[in-house]
């Protein structure tokens, strides 16, 4: 079953590398996105292996070449640095774009270049009809694709896959900046590009931004609450309030307009009460039709039945959210430790709220009420 390209960089790790020991030619394509040209001599060309702690022979590096009738092999590194400045984005978009018959793309551990990660090394099968590359700051999906096109010549690349990606990752940039609306926005283009290969991730992508906006939506809604019941006095000072009317006529007017006055402030902040759940629930909803629609698309994805979980957590579908978080565990037993405590209390959750309902609890107070408490 094939993985999710944006899963990729998690699942590989240095020790599975290995190092092609040919001469490099070095080029950076700079932020205008041009390339320009430096070399290194012959005594520069590096031995990568002698970097590692448990290298791969050179005999099974050959063999591996060997076996692949691939025209060009790529090395995405994988560095501290490189990762910091998003190699790991630059090794899913060499992996998402680039034909299998084509290019075979590896994680690597690449020694320091003179220009700015991500770095990327680019070797051909047949040395004898191109040179190899070693290019810097390959830090986009349009940059990728231009050195798979331009700089390689590899044909095939879909450029709907190129445009998704690019939404994808810059949608993944708004979303760690808390910038929620643009990252949906963001996914909502690169769902509008029509490339299905990469729309059950981007589909998980834009359910999170959603759960997140949701998130913020219930801060919001809590802190309402708290003013409605800062606004609504308790049935005590109600008491005395008419007592004191029913005893001093005089002041009877103005205690009454005062009352009518701070039920008009109540009604507002409970209307507004309203307002915010609606735009809490209304995200939740969203959430969940793109969770659902991901665990349609990559159901062997564990992390899409995670998120559809949480967010049917979140609508007190808790049956359901039960259900989804054991087909996660399926896909992924290292997750059981941390669901199983999950779904016992998704259990209690659930027995509170069928003895609710048995005394007699209407479904919007309930919902609201649950919604509030978290």
């Amino acid at each position: 079953t094939s993985i999710p390209p944006s899963s990729l960089s998690e699942l590989f790790s240095p020790g599975g590398l290995y190092f092609i020991p040919w001469k490099i030619r070095n080029s950076e394509i700079q932020d205008d996105g041009k390339s320009i040209e430096s070399s290194l001599s012959e005594s520069d060309s590096i031995d990568l292996a002698s970097l590692m702690d448990d290298p791969v022979p050179d005999s099974t590096t050959e063999a591996l070449i060997e076996e692949s009738n691939a025209k060009w092999h790529v090395y995405v590194c994988q560095s501290k640095q490189c990762l910091e400045r998003g190699a790991g984005a630059t090794l899913d978009a060499f992996v998402g774009l680039a034909p299998s018959e084509w290019v075979v793309v590896h994680p690597a551990i690449l020694p320091r270049s003179k220009g700015k990660g991500p770095n990327v090394r680019c070797i051909p099968a047949d040395t004898s009809s191109a040179q190899a590359l070693e290019i810097s700051n390959v830090d986009s999906v349009e940059k990728v694709y231009r050195i798979l096109t331009a700089h390689m010549g590899v044909e095939g690349v879909d450029e709907a896959a190129c445009e998704c990606l690019k939404w994808n990752y810059r949608g993944n940039e708004h979303l760690e900046k808390g910038e929620i609306s643009e990252a949906i926005a963001a996914y909502d283009k690169a769902i509008e590009t029509g490339y299905a290969d990469q729309e059950g991730v981007v589909l998980l992508m834009r359910a999170t931004a959603y759960l997140k906006r949701a998130s913020q939506h219930k801060v919001a809604l809590q802190r309402v609450v708290r003013q409605l019941q800062r606004a609504v006095p308790d049935s005590r000072n109600t008491q005395l309030v008419y007592g004191l009317a029913q005893r001093n006529p005089e002041v009877s007017k103005a205690l009454v307009g005062r009352v009518v006055q701070n039920s008009g402030r109540q009604e507002s902040i409970f209307q507004h009460t309203q307002y915010r759940h609606g735009l809490y629930q209304y995200a939740l909803l969203h959430a969940a039709h793109d969770a659902l629609r991901a665990t349609q698309r990559v159901p062997h994805y564990a992390k899409t039945w995670l998120r559809a979980g949480e967010v049917l957590a979140e609508l007190w579908k808790l049956k359901e959210s039960a259900q989804y978080y054991e087909t996660a565990m399926e896909l992924d037993p290292t997750l059981s430790d941390t669901l199983q405590p999950v779904i016992a209390r998704l259990k209690k959750r659930q027995e509170f709220l069928n003895t609710a309902r048995a005394y007699g609890c209407s479904e919007d107070t309930l919902r609201l009420s649950l919604d509030v408490a978290g």
